[in-house]
Order: structure tokens, then sequence, then C-alpha cells
């Protein structure tokens, strides 16, 4: 998807042009970072430029996001790789909200962007023991959810704690980030096929 927003008011080659596509360029990665979908991050950036006077194309990608800022004639291009992001919604609100503030002229672009760096660099909402945790909770509340027995929701969330540990401990580290799902699914089918080994050991013995 292309979108194009044709106000002029803002120059990009003007100081306060520059704040603001800085600001902007900013605002993209970060709401692409903590689970904002390609098609209403271009709307999100096409609205927040509109309001700021910047005339500007849009297009969003999964992984990249193309911009281009000023008249057809002298177009600024930027393209900026962006890796798959992490749901974070703390963070997506505070992010959203500086947005609302800058585009509304309520802070100045150049402030935005101090202000996006403290959220990126801010520290999580929740420690890693009470994410984990999250994980377990959640786990289990499904196999209620399915009908599961009280052992059926205490394996299960035991599988769900052990996983909610590694996707923190893989998110801490950037570089392993995109594989949490494979763990994920290879701890869960190791403990499955564990469990229903250990079961069958129980079980057998008193069928006999």
């Amino acid at each position: 998807m292309v979108g194009r927003v044709a106000v002029t008011s803002i120059r990009p080659d003007e100081p306060r042009g520059s704040d603001a596509i800085a600001f902007v360029l900013g605002l993209g990665r970060a709401l692409h970072r903590y689970g904002t979908p390609a098609h209403r991050l271009e709307e999100a950036l096409l609205d927040c430029c509109g309001r700021l006077g910047l005339s500007a194309e849009v297009f969003t990608t999964p992984t990249t996001i193309l911009m281009s800022f000023g008249d057809q004639v002298d177009l600024k291009t930027r393209m900026m790789r962006v890796d798959e992001g992490e749901l974070d919604m703390n963070k997506l609100a505070r992010v959203d909200a500086l947005a609302d503030a800058v585009a509304s002229q309520r802070l100045a672009p150049a402030e935005g962007v101090r202000e996006l760096a403290a959220i990126l660099t801010a520290p999580r909402q929740f420690g890693r023991v009470v994410s984990a945790l999250g994980y377990a909770m959640s786990v289990g509340a499904l196999a209620v959810f399915f009908g599961g027995s009280l052992p059926d929701i205490a394996v299960a969330a035991a599988i769900g704690l052990v996983v909610g540990v590694l996707a923190r401990s893989l998110l801490d580290r950037r570089t392993l980030a995109g594989v949490e799902s494979v763990f994920a699914m290879f701890v869960v089918a190791i403990a499955i096929v564990a469990g229903l080994l250990i079961a069958n050991a129980v079980v057998s013995p008193r069928r006999r």
C-alpha cells in the first residue's frame, strides 16, 4: 500500500521541516518495533505528516519503511530496514501519546525525538519473573478453557513458565530475538513427548 498527503506548508530543507522529518522517521521505527501492523503504520505516519504540514509518501512492509518528503520534483527519500518487532503495549501507548502531542503541536518535533529515544531505552514495565508468570497463567487459563483437568492445567502452566523464561531471555539478547517462536515450539514438543512417556510409564504398571 502507498499513501500520500498533499500538504506543502513545511519544506523538508527548512530547520523546522528537518526536525519534523526526524521525528516521523523515529516514530515509524518505534511504532513498527512495538507491534503496529504495516497498513496501520502507513495510516499513522501519513496522519502525523499531514498534521505537521509535511508533504509525504509512505510505503511499508513488515521489514521495510520507505518515506519520501517534499514536492514531486524535489523528493527526499529515506528507506529504513526494520527487524521483527516485539509486542509491548505499554511502550506502544506511550509512543502513540507522544505522536499525538507532537502532531497537535503541544510538543516540538525536536523534543519529540528526545522523548522517543527515552521510551526506546526505558526498561520494560514488568520484569522477567512477572512476565514468565504471565506466560504460565495464560497457558494454564487456556487449559481451563478447553476443559482440562487439574493435572492438565498444571502441566500446561509449567510449559508456559518454561516458554516465558526462554522468551524473555532471548528477547534480551537482540541477536537471538527472532528465533524465540522456534525455541518455544521445540520446548513445547519436547515437553509433550516427555509427558506422554512419563504418563505411559506410570499407567502401564497399574494396568498389569
